[in-house]
């Protein structure tokens, strides 16, 4: 497959900096933490990678990018230095999503040779069709879809010698999870000791451990709260789906509507379900309860909706247990509420 080349001028590293291009220009400049740590640069620098975490924790809106690239750049480095020290799963994936998020909301208004370029970031094999059709390998499409049901399954996708045909919508879908998985990569490949660490970067990794700690002492209150009086009744299936939360996992759409709508069918309300789903990564309340009031039939149709069965969960890859007599989660909650526990077995 051709090389794929663009041409990239400082503008991309604001949007962009984790680009290869952009790290490999910072570090032509020869700066090091001690230099970023004590000058007007370095106190910046350091403002700004705390100003992005800060609005990771709390899920609030991603801060735009520095007018100034080398800044941008800058700080997203130093946010990944930190993120490797406290080095907690659940507050790396938030991160991830989070900044993937962004990155999606600036390649919508991309040309298609950018694109091109972006996937061959993750290395991914990637060639342009007709028109505005892109052609991706299947093995970087299987690693990438958000989800496996609809028009993502690979039964559903023109196929041919290998080759999937993409739109423009879909290609930047599949590189907003492909960015996931490079941003977790690159945390996870940083070497670094802390005890090389100047003191305004060993400040900011304390105020960040202690704002993260709260928020996770908040999680597990709402969780003891509304969940964990009832959990060990849950379905397996069920259960899985909140311990992915529990750990930052961002769950796919299908995921969402099966654990959601299995709480409101066992008595939960809309505000206490809101709470459970607080610490999914990319957590909009606004959108969060328009959801769940759908769901739970306060809006449009006015209809409730029950959660999957065991057969729709298992081909959408939600469920990996075989629950003996159980054809539905909610038969399997009932039954164990009144004390008939049903015996379950992990499918090999």
């Amino acid at each position: 497959m051709a090389k794929i080349e663009v041409s990239l001028t400082k503008s991309y590293f604001r949007k962009y900096p984790f680009l290869p291009d952009a790290i490999r220009y910072i570090s032509e400049l020869g700066l090091t933490l001690e230099d970023l740590s004590y000058d007007t640069l370095g106190k910046e620098v350091i403002s700004r990678a705390k100003e992005i975490i800060n609005a990771v924790i709390n899920s609030s809106p991603m801060p735009y990018p520095h007018e100034d690239p080398d800044i941008e750049v800058l700080s997203y480095l130093v946010t990944l230095i930190v993120l490797k020290i406290i080095d907690d799963r659940q507050l790396i994936e938030k991160f991830a999503t989070t900044f993937s998020k962004r990155c999606r909301e600036y390649m919508e208004t991309e040309q298609k040779d950018f694109l091109l370029y972006l996937a061959t970031v993750f290395k991914w094999k990637i060639s342009l069709g007709s028109e505005n059709i892109y052609i991706l390998y299947f093995v970087d499409y299987l690693e990438n879809i958000p989800e496996f049901k609809g028009s993502w399954k690979l039964v559903n996708r023109k196929l041919s010698q290998g080759w999937i045909e993409l739109d423009r919508i879909e290609l930047i879908r599949l590189i907003e999870s492909g960015l996931k998985k490079y941003f977790s990569k690159q945390i996870s490949d940083i070497s670094v000791s802390e005890f090389q660490l100047p003191d305004p970067v060993y400040a900011l990794v304390e105020e960040i451990s202690r704002l993260w700690s709260t928020k996770l002492a908040e999680y597990d209150g709402i969780r003891a709260k509304y969940l964990k009086k009832d959990e060990k009744f849950y379905p397996p299936c069920i259960s899985s789906l909140i311990e992915s939360l529990k750990q930052g996992k961002n769950l796919t759409h299908s995921a969402r509507f099966a654990l959601a709508s299995f709480l409101l069918n066992i008595g939960m309300n809309v505000d206490e379900v809101i709470e459970v789903f607080k610490f999914s990564p990319d957590f909009r309340e606004d959108l969060a309860r328009y959801q769940i009031e759908h769901i739970a039939g306060l809006r449009g149709s006015k209809t409730k909706y029950v959660t999957y069965k065991c057969d729709n969960m298992r081909s959408l890859g939600l469920c990996y247990w075989d629950c003996k007599g159980i054809t539905h989660p909610l038969q399997y909650y009932y039954k164990a509420v009144r004390g008939k526990m049903p015996h379950v077995e992990k499918r090999v």
